[in-house]
């Protein structure tokens, strides 16, 4: 399975990093976007330091699924996910600041990630938005109302509704396992890695 990962300059760091681990145990083929925000959002949350190189960071968040990971520049559109003719299981960006699903929103594209996400949208295949913004301004869901009729599931991390996890494995068709390295907060572990309902269960 492939999977496009963008990660854009909104709170939620812990997310993408358990996401990026389970879809490589599912062994899928990950492209990774990260925007300058991201990055620094990458660094600030997960290492504690929102000055660290780009590279580092990166080399860092990407290290225990390192094999599945392949890097994109935000400005490399000659990438594979550029294109609607590559072949894409699916696109998720998480997390999605309220600027890059207003750009999308709109049909946008000032780097890679918003490309991809149109290309999702255009080709009619899963994209899935993961904001953790709130309170959310009539702009802002407005953009979101926009982007859910245009095709894209809308998944909300939300710190006390279990029963996400199961809409993120919906979204995403793969079956993650959970990966008890590091003891991450129950919130981050049950959303991005809660193991599916026997009905929910596919095979590969």
């Amino acid at each position: 399975m492939r999977v496009f990962l963008g990660i854009t300059g909104a709170s939620g760091a812990p997310y993408a990093a358990r996401l990026v681990e389970s879809l490589a145990a599912a062994e899928c083929e990950i492209g990774l976007c990260a925007s300058a925000a991201g990055v620094q959002v990458l660094a600030t949350e997960l290492y504690g330091d929102p000055r660290l190189p780009r590279d580092e960071v990166l080399a860092r968040f990407t290290e225990p699924a390192r094999d599945a990971v392949t890097v994109f520049d935000p400005h490399d559109y000659s990438a594979p996910y550029a294109s609607g003719s590559a072949s894409v299981d699916g696109y998720v960006v998480c997390p999605c600041s309220m600027a890059t699903a207003g750009t999308i929103a709109t049909g946008g594209e000032a780097n890679l990630i918003h490309r991809a996400a149109g290309v999702a949208l255009k080709e009619e295949r899963k994209l899935v938005l993961v904001p953790r913004e709130t309170p959310l301004s009539t702009i802002h869901l407005e953009n979101l109302l926009t982007l859910r009729r245009a095709g894209a599931t809308i998944l909300f991390i939300l710190w006390q509704i279990p029963a996400l996890g199961a809409i993120a494995l919906l979204a995403l068709p793969a079956i993650f396992t959970l990966v008890r390295r590091n003891e991450p907060s129950d919130a981050v572990r049950k959303t991005t890695m809660r193991e599916p309902e026997p009905a929910l269960a596919t095979t590969k």
